[in-house]
């Protein structure tokens, strides 16, 4: 009868809503994904390098640096550039100035990034200009801006690049890896405990 069909109309109306409900999308779950950055992964065969990196930042231009076991890759949004440091050493911290120089700390060596004639960006030790060799170097680990120059710090030293010239500060023992914190570098050295370095 109509009224028994109607009945069950109404008995199963809300499985039918229900249905309809869950297979349509909401306005809150569309909303979760407005306004979210959008991710993308590189894999080793994108960037062309190695497996392992170790820092980035990012320049004035929007550029972004990234510290790779085989040099430096550079990122402009579109194309991966891969800059060599000396003998293919491995980079492992970066910096990066208020003037936008990328400056690299690397297995046994230090320096920064200048563009060549062709206005490509090539590493130029500032460890060579001291006449500092692998050995004395060390892993630089840390690397920033701070102190009053840029500093770098491996095990085996506090180096700062301060107004033309190298400043070198050797522990009594060995370094862990530092952290910068505003102008003061904080490391750790074996078996004298934290230290604080400043501009003197």
């Amino acid at each position: 009868s109509y009224m028994s069909a109607r009945w069950r109309l109404l008995r199963w109306l809300p499985w039918l809503m229900l249905g309809c409900v869950a297979a349509a999308p909401t306005a809150s779950a569309q909303s979760v994904e407005r306004g979210l950055p959008l991710v993308v992964n590189y894999s080793p065969d994108d960037y062309g390098a190695d497996t392992q990196n170790w820092a980035a930042v990012q320049d004035l231009r929007g550029v972004l640096y990234v510290a790779n076991n085989l040099g430096v890759l550079e990122f402009d949004g579109v194309q991966w550039r891969l800059i060599r440091i000396g003998a293919n050493l491995a980079a492992r911290s970066l910096a990066v100035d208020a003037g936008g120089r990328i400056y690299v700390g690397a297995f046994g060596d230090f320096g920064a990034l200048h563009p060549d004639t062709a206005g490509r960006l090539r590493f130029q030790s500032l460890a060579a200009e001291a006449r500092l060799d692998m050995a004395t170097v060390g892993d630089v680990i840390t690397s920033g801006i701070a102190a009053g120059g840029v500093v770098f710090q491996s095990t085996k030293g506090i180096f700062v690049w301060r107004d033309g010239r190298l400043i070198v500060h050797r522990p009594e023992t060995s370094f862990s890896a530092g952290v910068i914190v505003g102008e003061s570098l904080f490391v750790r050295q074996r078996d004298r405990g934290l230290f604080e370095y400043t501009r003197d």
